[in-house]
């Protein structure tokens, strides 16, 4: 990974672009391994100018579950992510929104009603890091969840990124 990120960045920095590095190399071990990942990842990007983004671990998390031990481990992975991009100068966070797709009206609220009192929380440690975070779609059809996330929790810490992708996977164009 070392060296596909230092390519990575000397490409970006010829071109007079950013690179935003889409996964945190061996994050399967993050709780004990944090502080290499972290020197590994500045070392890669030690000799290069370029703008820095971070998209953070988005494997088994939800920030808005109904299990409170499900929530809190997701709150602890968002946390670690802001920290790596701390570390590494990343001026850009990318976190997915955690929308499962669901269709029940009822549970769709619940879950952006949570997910806005995460972010009104987690807004003032990134503003604390003058670093912003980019709420990204998965599986939503419209953008209508997380314009209302951003728009309640007003604050110009909180963004959204739109993955083009995950818009086409769920996308009623034919």
């Amino acid at each position: 990974i070392t060296k596909d990120i230092r390519e990575s960045a000397k490409v970006a920095q010829e071109l007079g672009v950013g690179i935003e590095i889409s996964r945190i190399p061996d994050f399967s071990n993050i709780d004990t391994n944090i502080d290499n990942i972290i020197k590994e990842l500045k070392n890669s990007l030690l000799n290069f100018n370029v703008e820095r983004t971070l998209h953070a671990m988005f494997f088994d998390l939800s920030i808005a579950s109904q299990d409170a031990a499900i929530r809190e481990i997701s709150k602890k992975r968002h946390r670690q992510s802001l920290k790596v991009a701390k570390e590494i100068g990343a001026e850009t966070i990318v976190f997915q929104s955690g929308f499962k797709g669901m269709k029940h009206k009822v549970s769709q609220e619940k879950f952006k009603n949570k997910s806005i009192i995460f972010w009104k929380e987690f807004a003032k440690e990134l503003e604390d890091l003058n670093i912003t975070a980019v709420i990204e779609n998965v599986l939503e059809i419209t953008p209508d969840f997380i314009l209302d996330i951003i728009k309640n929790v007003n604050s110009p810490y909180i963004k959204a990124s739109i993955d083009t992708g995950h818009a086409n996977l769920v996308s009623h164009i034919e």
